[in-house]
């Protein structure tokens, strides 16, 4: 499974690339990207979601470790904290481009930077239901010390998802 993870996040990256391509594609064939009148996401917003991201990166990481340890409460108090950042973080990456009032059917560039968001934020939520699966399964029983590759794979996504945002935040 870890390997599935592993090719399936490739495809994902991928995928990304071809969006960030296409942002500097069009930067480099037009002069006027981004346009005058376009100011861009305040960075504040930007910034903040890339903070918050490493934050449910790093919570993460500290929940595989407590589950390797049989540390239960560790676990979910790393788990949870990481659910509430990676929630947070999404929202603040939204709240940059909607509070710019950038309008992606306008012109290319807020088109760009809200595809670039909306990907962010869509692994970011896929994320937390990987968590939310984590948690269900430690509750149950299910994921022990011994038994954690689903935690591995959690770890791994979050790697390249963490990777993603913050290629975001650079890339606009």
């Amino acid at each position: 499974s870890w390997w599935a993870m592993f090719i399936t996040m490739l495809a994902i990256i991928t995928a990304f690339v071809s969006i960030v391509f296409g942002y500097f594609f069009f930067w480099t064939i037009h002069d006027a990207f981004p346009p005058d009148p376009y100011p861009g996401p305040d960075a504040i917003w930007l910034v903040a979601g890339a903070g918050l991201t490493l934050g449910a990166w790093a919570l993460t990481m500290v929940a595989r470790r407590r589950n390797r340890t049989d540390d239960a409460g560790g676990f979910y108090l790393g788990m949870l904290g990481s659910v509430s950042l990676a929630i947070a973080s999404g929202a603040a990456l939204i709240t940059g481009p909607l509070l710019s009032d950038l309008d992606p059917r306008q012109h290319v560039y807020p088109a760009t930077v809200w595809l670039l968001v909306i990907w962010s934020a869509g692994l970011l939520a896929l994320g937390v239901l990987m968590h939310g699966y984590c948690l269900a399964r430690r509750w149950a029983g299910r994921m022990t010390a011994r038994h954690e590759i689903d935690m591995a794979n959690v770890e791994l996504y979050w790697h390249f998802c963490t990777l993603t945002v913050v290629i975001t935040v650079a890339v606009i």
